[in-house]
């Protein structure tokens, strides 16, 4: 089907000047396709979470987006581990053999065997103690990176590939499981069967003879629907696999293929983007309950307190809510400054009906000071003054700097 697009499909496209259009419009129907089944399946199925990394670590750009740094790495790490169960991939593949899953196991991944997988990320993984596995490319272990793919990054940013010998160490780690990903790295679609079964089993052997372990799962590069066809399924179950997976964004369920297992590609997402594209639906439910657990805590550890319905005769504070005083602590002795005391003064008089304060207003506002005027006069514990505050320069910004200072109109009340 790929090969028929790009083929005659695409051409026709770009001659007539809508290729651009047309390959936008296919992602769009695509991932809207795809959110709204992974949701029905996250409400309906109980579902397993596969998740796919590149690289981690720190580079100065990053334009084909593989790369998560440490510190967003990390997040994503405490991320899982609050609203997931973290399994090895291998137990992963047990549960959902034997129908056992439980709906909220999540298994980390890592594709191409690049040499940030062991300096940057496993520290982070052992220090959490989560385990993960690396699906590895075979063709150029020990080298830099040369991938098309790799060779758009800077120099300094371009990534190395395992060794022989840090591949081997990998293999050994009590949380690593090692997984195999072709030799070259080719879309599988665009070869012949036999061109797929060199690569697929020239990789296997490879990883095989360094680790002296059998290499049971495998991971399709690229990892589309388009990116493999029958000839790779059949090939992967040729030469031995146990378990085959793909990179299409989607949940697993106790009824996915055995070797078409789906897996999300993960960005350098923040942890609310992640959770919106895990559908992780109890992370919403906990950030709402932090954000008022917070708010509480605020008011809690604080002598102010909020009143929105108290009415007075004349005067009601639900007109300025939100109004704050220290309801318990204000006398006939208390002295208040309502700064913008507003056109009626209506805080300043409630609070002098309530409590008999003495109340000094504070506004500036030339349209207010002949009211607010009239109110002092009315009123014996209210004092007006047409005071503001601003900076010493040519056009007054109010608190603008340190600096400020108090400024006397020139026709104070």
């Amino acid at each position: 089907m790929r090969n028929f697009l790009l083929t005659y499909i695409r051409p026709v496209l770009k001659k007539i000047e809508l290729y651009s259009v047309a390959h936008r419009l296919f992602f769009l129907i695509y991932t809207l396709k795809v959110t709204l089944v992974n949701f029905l399946t996250r409400l309906t199925k109980k579902t397993a979470v596969i998740v796919l990394y590149h690289r981690v670590g720190n580079v100065s750009a990053d334009p084909l987006f593989l790369n998560v740094d440490r510190e967003t790495f990390e997040e994503h790490l405490n991320f899982y581990q609050k609203f997931y169960e973290v399994v090895s991939l291998p137990e992963l593949n047990t549960r959902l053999t034997e129908g056992l899953i439980s709906g909220r196991e999540l298994a980390i991944t890592f594709d191409d065997g690049y040499v940030d997988n062991l300096s940057q990320a496993l520290p982070i993984l052992e220090k959490h103690n989560l385990p993960a596995t690396i699906f590895v490319t075979t063709s150029q272990l020990g080298e830099k990176a040369h991938h098309p793919w790799d060779k758009q990054y800077l120099e300094q940013d371009r990534a190395c590939f395992v060794s022989e010998d840090q591949l081997k160490s990998l293999s050994n780690h009590p949380l690593i499981t090692i997984g195999a990903h072709t030799h070259t790295h080719p879309r599988l679609s665009s070869q012949t069967p036999a061109q797929q079964d060199y690569d697929i089993k020239t990789g296997k052997t490879i990883l095989e003879s360094i680790t002296g372990k059998t290499i049971n799962y495998f991971a399709y590069p690229f990892g589309g629907i388009y990116d493999i066809n029958s000839a790779s399924i059949a090939a992967v179950q040729k030469f031995g696999f146990h378990f085959a997976y793909l990179n299409d964004q989607k949940f697993t369920t106790g009824a996915s293929s055995k070797f078409t297992i789906p897996r999300f590609n993960i960005r350098s997402y923040s942890v609310t983007k992640l959770a919106l594209k895990l559908i992780t639906l109890p992370y919403f439910w906990w950030k709402l309950k932090d954000n008022i657990g917070l708010l509480k805590a605020k008011y809690e550890n604080t002598s102010w307190k909020l009143k929105l319905s108290h009415v007075r005769k004349e005067h009601a504070l639900t007109a300025v809510a939100p109004c704050y005083w220290i309801y318990d602590t204000l006398t006939k002795d208390s002295i208040v400054v309502d700064v913008g005391t507003g056109y009626t003064a209506d805080f300043s008089l409630a609070l002098i009906d309530k409590f008999g304060v003495k109340s000094i207003g504070i506004d500036p506002t030339k349209k207010h000071s002949h009211h607010l005027a009239e109110i002092a006069d009315t009123v014996p514990n209210f004092s007006y003054y047409q005071y503001a505050l601003g900076v010493n320069m040519k056009n007054y910004t109010f608190l603008r700097t340190h600096t400020a200072k108090v400024v006397q109109s020139s026709t104070p009340t």
